[in-house]
Formats: structure tokens, sequence, C-alpha cells
């Protein structure tokens, strides 16, 4: 006699759902596996963006800030160098945390210090702060 016809039927009945569920349950975790894969990858996204944000305040702000300083329109310089400081700060912190291959990260705070140090009669003051301009530009990659 055969193996099958000496089981109860409860035995077959189990087995004949185990041929159906372990495909199912494959499946089902490789659909999880990608789920959490996707999740993954939206959250470092999501984090990535919100690392960027200071260098988006900073290329707003940074012309403006430009004009009141020059004399060319009114506005609070105090409150705009506020806003670009502060801006500076998080970038370098956020771009500290994160590895380039061989390249390195500029020192945003520093330029940031030495451009604002600069008298707006110096010659290299337009030259110090495309420099600073493009230090952030490089900092997005």
């Amino acid at each position: 006699m055969s193996f099958l016809s000496k089981l109860k039927i409860s035995t077959k009945l189990i087995i004949s759902s185990a041929v159906f569920l372990i495909p199912v349950g494959v499946m089902l975790s490789f659909i999880i596996a990608n789920g959490a894969q996707t999740i993954q990858k939206s959250v470092n996204e999501h984090d990535g963006i919100n690392a960027l944000r200071p260098a988006i305040t900073i290329q707003r702000d940074l012309p403006e800030y430009l004009g009141v300083y020059l004399g060319v329109i009114n506005g609070d310089s105090r409150r705009l160098e506020d806003e670009i400081n502060n801006s500076v700060r998080i970038l370098d912190r956020e771009l500290s945390r994160y590895k380039i291959e061989n390249r390195s990260v500029p020192n945003l705070t520093e330029d940031w210090k030495e451009f604002r140090r600069i008298d707006k009669t110096n010659e290299s003051f337009f030259t110090r702060i495309l420099e600073f301009y493009r230090s952030v530009n490089a900092a997005l990659g």
C-alpha cells in the first residue's frame, strides 16, 4: 500500500494545505522584504532632502543679503545674516554626516566667517562671495 493511503484524512488535509501555503508564504515574504526596502529608500531620500534645505535658504537669502549689505536695497541685514549663519552651520553639520568618496567636504562655516570679515570696499569682496556661493553649490554635488 502507498504511503498516503495509510494516513488519516486530517493528516492528508494538512499536507495538501501545506503544499499550497508554502509558496504563498514564500511570495509573501518576498513582497514584505521588497516593501521594507522601498520604505527605507524613501526614508533615506527624505533625510537627504532635509539635509539640503539649508542650502536652499542660503541661495535664497544670499543675494538679498548682498543687496542690503551694499545699500542697494532696503531690508533687515541682521535677520538675513542670522538666517544664513544658522543655515551654514546646519548644512555643515549635515554634510559632515555623509562620506563622499574622493571629495573633501567644504568647511562652509569658515568660508562664511572669512567672507564676513572682508570690507565691502575691498577688491576681493565680490570674488570671495562668488567663491562662497560656489562652495555651497559644490556641497550640493
